[in-house]
């Protein structure tokens, strides 16, 4: 299997390794991983408009990394349940945090005509449909989850062509040579 790679930049940025990149369908991508290993980290990404100013970041993988805001007179709970996507080497996994219902409140399925995974509560409090990484085909059987410590945690094994697909990308991160310090927030 060969992946084409984009053209790329990457930084030491705070001690991770920040590549930019753009996608063919327009997007510019900003990938945080590990210096030595290349393992991701976070993403983020923003699609440029017809109009050609650039969109507002979606963090699509991990969490942002957190900076000290000044005091707002309106903002979000800190209670609220975040949702983010940390995947292991063999496994997509996704995390619901701040969600305090029992393990017996939640209903953890296949959706297979969507091909998304569906997170429901019995009290209906908390709804998330998940779409599947990179179109690949959901398979219930290979679906786990457990709650603990007001965290809801979703696992799908990888098919075999992504788990070397993934390794292929790492190495490729890894090996990206780093440019000077910049701001990472310009175009490639």
């Amino acid at each position: 299997m060969t992946i084409a790679f984009p053209k790329a930049v990457a930084y030491n940025t705070g001690g991770y390794k920040t590549i930019v990149y753009d996608e063919k369908e327009g997007k510019q991508v900003v990938d945080i991983c590990e210096l030595d290993t290349g393992k991701l980290l976070a993403r983020k990404e923003r699609v440029r408009h017809t109009s050609g100013s650039d969109g507002p970041w979606e963090w699509t993988y991990g969490s942002p990394i957190e900076q000290k805001q000044e005091v707002e007179t309106i903002s979000a709970s800190s209670k609220n349940p975040v949702f983010l996507r940390l995947d292991t080497d063999n496994e997509w996994q996704w995390r619901v945090r701040n969600i305090p219902y029992p393990a017996n409140f939640y209903n953890v399925t296949v959706d297979e005509p969507k091909n998304q995974i569906v997170i429901r509560t019995t009290n209906k409090k908390y709804f998330k449909r998940i779409d599947a990484p990179e179109g690949e085909k959901f398979v219930p059987s290979k679906l786990q989850w457990a709650w603990s410590y007001n965290t809801l945690v979703i696992q799908h094994e990888k098919p075999p062509r992504v788990v070397a697909a993934d390794k292929e990308l790492c190495k490729w991160r890894r090996g990206l040579p780093l440019q000077e310090d910049k701001d990472p927030d310009c175009r490639v």
